[in-house]
């Protein structure tokens, strides 16, 4: 560990994606004891380190933001499916003909209406919040990084724009991840652990089926108003939450992760800027 972090500011460095900082003279690990007889001090490095760091946007309590309100998306998600399916069950007995008071209509009515009102100012606010949370991810990626492949504004438009908001945000997500990764091991080895490659790819791909069947529930159910509508409706949004309660599973873990990774940087880039001040 002590040697690695002289090699990171050393010139003679070269990094190698499997075994991460080697020498460059000898094309291994390096092995000296306590001082490096080859050691010659990266300025350049240094320098522009603390410089990036002077620009890096504070993201972390955002982050923890951001989670806190997916909870709460997540336990009326939880409540709203319990909800359908207690209305289903009072719709069914309607249409089997049993007794169902105007009384037990409107404690559902109010019951459902108020989970639901609930759920989407939580899932409305977990949105704008987690837009600003992925648009500072991004411009503290093009503060760190060289040529990123699409401008900051794209961290906000890719979730408008029609076609490109189905590929766009992943491939951000994903190139953020990859490169503050890579730069995390070069700063040390012990980071080596951490892979989001897998849970970048299931989160994209759960939020694309959730709201392509919202999409398809929404065409299908609009403004239906029969007995039998309605409890083929309420039966449409018990699967419909199967989707979107793991997808917000998958983005809490999502933002914890790569959380994780952005203040680990912004922390080491402090501890250089410190030493060097």
């Amino acid at each position: 560990m002590k040697q690695i972090e002289t090699c990171k500011s050393c010139s003679n460095r070269k990094f190698d994606s499997q075994q991460g900082i080697l020498c460059s003279l000898t094309e291994a690990k390096p092995s000296f004891e306590d001082i490096c007889p080859d050691f010659i001090q990266d300025e350049k490095i240094i320098k522009k380190e603390v410089e990036i760091s002077k620009y890096i946007l504070p993201n972390k309590k955002l982050a923890n933001a951001v989670m806190w309100i997916m909870w709460l998306v997540l336990s009326t998600q939880l409540l709203g499916m319990l909800s359908h399916y207690m209305q289903y069950n009072l719709l069914t007995s309607a249409l089997n003909g049993e007794t169902v008071t105007t009384q037990m209509a409107e404690d559902n009515d109010l019951r459902h209406s108020l989970i639901m009102v609930i759920h989407y100012l939580a899932f409305i606010t977990s949105a704008i919040l987690f837009a600003i949370w992925f648009y500072r991810g991004y411009k503290n990626y093009h503060t760190r990084f060289k040529h990123p492949s699409y401008q900051k504004s794209w961290a906000i438009w890719g979730w408008i724009v029609p076609i490109a908001s189905l590929f766009i945000p992943y491939k951000i997500m994903k190139e953020m991840y990859e490169d503050s990764k890579k730069k995390l091991i070069e700063f040390s080895e012990d980071y080596s652990f951490i892979n989001m490659t897998s849970l970048i790819t299931i989160w994209w791909t759960l939020w694309i089926l959730a709201n392509f069947i919202t999409n398809i529930v929404s065409k299908f159910f609009d403004d239906e108003e029969t007995l039998q509508g309605l409890i083929d409706y309420s039966m449409a949004e018990i699967i419909l939450g199967f989707f979107f309660v793991p997808a917000a599973i998958v983005t809490f873990k999502l933002i914890k992760d790569y959380s994780f990774i952005e203040e680990k940087l912004t922390t080491l880039e402090a501890e250089i800027k410190s030493h060097n001040s």
